[in-house]
């Protein structure tokens, strides 16, 4: 897509780890450094650029535990170009290495761990808005018990820049949504998304780690996964599972749209329930 050599300090390792029709993602290295880096690309001329508001959002929250380091933005031959820290797995990819479950200490520890990158972000006026197990990964070296949330492409603030104040909650119709599967009710009914649903999200993707499935997930049509959503109780949902996973779906259910979270709360839930596990490793695939 662009030349394999960028301003004589990054050049691509050959190996294209994602491609859409508008972008791509591949690993380069650092020539100063040696290290591996990764370098989204996508072309200027694209109806919608992602990449200059993506790069945006992450200099405005910094680099703290859990966020990628970002090392270059520009354009160069017609291409924006974000280059980044390479990171571990993912979430996703791990799961199918654990058979496609994760046991109960290893959810809880992503638990905290989610809830803490949630605070970071929301803190910082960001809402994520494509929560997956695809953009949670682990770190590297003395960081790889740390997860890291990336891809903010679809991430946007909820206080406005001129009112300075919440962004209102305009229902519509909605015709298309990110990642059906672990939206909240409210998002289904035609919400904007908020904090609360960042949060919803996340709920569904730890009970997805320990139960293995979700009963909506085989299905693409997203009536009919707002439906199976509405009709399964959130006991039902959760049987079996620690009763912290309930409580937190429940709460987050019950957010309203300009409210913020107590994170606090929340995490001593889970904080709590560690304290109750063996003593193995906090993360199963260690």
């Amino acid at each position: 897509m662009v030349q394999f050599k960028i301003y004589d300090e990054f050049e691509s390792e050959g190996e294209i780890i994602l491609k859409t029709r508008l972008s791509e993602v591949r690993e380069f290295r650092d020539l100063h450094t040696g290290e591996k880096v990764i370098e989204k690309i996508e072309h200027v001329t694209v109806l919608h650029p992602k990449l200059p508001d993506e790069y945006d959002i992450y200099m405005s929250m910094g680099f703290e535990s859990g966020i990628p380091r970002i090392y270059h933005f520009g354009i160069h031959d017609n291409f924006n170009i974000l280059i980044m820290e390479r990171l571990g797995p993912s979430l996703a990819a791990l799961l199918k290495e654990c058979e496609g479950k994760f046991n109960v200490k290893t959810v809880t520890n992503i638990a905290i761990q989610l809830i803490d990158r949630m605070e970071y972000i929301h803190d910082h006026g960001i809402i994520h808005k494509d929560i997956k197990p695809l953009n949670f990964v682990m770190g590297t070296r003395e960081n790889a018990q740390t997860v890291y949330i990336i891809d903010f492409n679809c991430s946007s603030k909820f206080i406005d820049s001129k009112t300075k104040e919440h962004i209102p909650e305009e229902y519509k119709a909605p015709f298309f949504q990110v990642n059906s599967c672990y939206n909240s009710l409210k998002v289904h009914a035609g919400s904007p998304k908020s904090r609360r649903d960042d949060l919803e999200a996340i709920s569904y993707i730890l009970i997805y780690f320990l139960r293995g499935n979700l009963p909506w997930q085989n299905t693409d049509e997203i009536d009919e996964i707002y439906e199976m959503k509405r009709s399964i109780s959130v006991e039902e949902l959760c049987e079996g599972l620690p009763i912290e996973f309930a409580k937190f779906l429940s709460y987050c259910r019950e957010l309203e749209f300009k409210e913020r979270p107590d994170y606090g709360y929340i995490r001593k839930h889970f904080e709590g329930l560690k304290k109750t596990l063996d003593d193995g490793p906090d993360f199963e695939w260690l």
